[in-house]
């Protein structure tokens, strides 16, 4: 009897029989495809490509192949005009050109474009944050108020500085911080209308 490994595979140095040899011509174990089926196989996918929703969504595969591929097509006024005068990130430039974001990297060492520090990045397209990232920042900062009045040499210090505070606040002292919420309030700008 031939052997066999664990994937059922016959193992080196070990014939197969007559019998087994044409199971696996019969059902292509192992074996190229013969004529007959590859005829029956091209007639199958023809058909299948004559029907309009199989062809758009071959096409649409297709189009998402061809998207990690695409080559940024942009000149270097362009580029320098997208980045630096209107502002965008590089990122926001690789989604209006539908490209990923190293071809627009990549295009910007060549060409000599500097890039922005990530100071003025950072200004320029904020991080936004969701309510999950809120509630979780809330959390930590409450649980580690909470360690620190536990230390009894942190909690004397909050508490004689806000007997300090508590001292220094007078009726003149509340009028002073009503009157400059007042005219905070009244000389705030408007943005001017551009007409």
């Amino acid at each position: 009897m031939e052997r066999r490994d664990k994937k059922g595979r016959f193992v080196k140095g070990h014939k197969i029989s007559e019998e087994l040899k044409e199971i696996n011509r019969k059902t292509q174990i192992g074996r190229k495809q013969s004529k007959e089926t590859k005829k029956k196989h091209s007639i199958i996918s023809k058909e299948w490509h004559k029907k309009p929703e199989n062809r758009k969504k071959y096409l649409k595969s297709q189009k998402e192949s061809a998207f990690k591929r695409r080559k940024l097509k942009i000149s270097k006024e362009e580029l320098y005009d997208l980045y630096w005068v209107q502002e965008l990130s590089i990122r926001q430039i690789a989604k209006k050109f539908r490209v990923k974001y190293n071809p627009v990297y990549q295009r910007m060492k060549i060409e000599g474009i500097p890039k922005r520090i990530s100071k003025e990045g950072r200004k320029l397209n904020p991080p936004k944050l969701t309510d999950i990232g809120r509630k979780s920042i809330s959390d930590s900062t409450k649980k580690r108020k909470k360690e620190d009045w536990q230390d009894p040499i942190y909690k004397e210090k909050m508490l004689i500085n806000l007997e300090d505070a508590r001292k220094n606040i007078t009726e003149e002292s509340i009028k002073k911080g009503f009157k400059s919420l007042s005219t905070n309030q009244t000389n705030q700008k408007k943005p001017l209308l551009n007409s």
